[in-house]
């Protein structure tokens, strides 16, 4: 009876670990769509300023989907900084109309509105206190609503953002 009582243990030892890594893989998945990640340090040189193009490349969603994207900036000089976001579409891949945008940093919003119009003329410009050896992050949420349908099937949209941070 020995042998087999291995067999079952190791039968069910098998089951429980396959079990895990599936749990753990959804774990995973759903912290990694949900959480945003650093997407991008920059860094602010002495001269108080910095330049930098992010690109997203072919990013879906799909109805109750978020996406966030994090921007980190440090400055080697303390102060009040000037940032500008300008959104650009490189491929539009229709799904810009049914996407929603909120920008924040820290807890002040910066922008909420359509995607479409954040890829038209509109540029999202703020002033920021940015400290020393500390971390300002720029949180931009994108998220389609539940209530869109089929039409959002199959959409995506590839776009850069064009950022500028000045000392005033």
């Amino acid at each position: 009876g020995l042998i087999l009582m291995h067999k079952k243990l190791g039968y069910f030892l098998t089951i429980l670990i396959c079990t895990l890594i599936v749990v753990g893989v959804i774990f995973t998945f759903y912290t990694l769509s949900t959480k945003g990640d650093l997407e991008k340090e920059i860094v602010i040189n002495s001269d108080g300023k910095a330049h930098d193009v992010l690109e997203v490349n072919s990013m879906k969603l799909f109805p109750s989907e978020k996406k966030l994207y994090d921007v980190g900036l440090t400055s080697k000089l303390e102060g009040t900084f000037h940032v500008r976001l300008d959104f650009n579409e490189i491929e539009d891949g229709g799904m810009k109309e049914f996407v929603d945008v909120v920008i924040k940093v820290g807890e002040e919003e910066i922008f909420e509105g359509k995607f479409s119009y954040l890829l038209g003329d509109y540029v999202v410009e703020f002033d920021s206190l940015i400290k020393k050896k500390s971390l300002t992050i720029i949180e931009i949420e994108y998220s389609m609503s539940e209530e869109v349908g089929n039409e959002a099937k199959n959409t995506f949209s590839s776009f850069n953002i064009d950022l500028t941070i000045e000392r005033k």
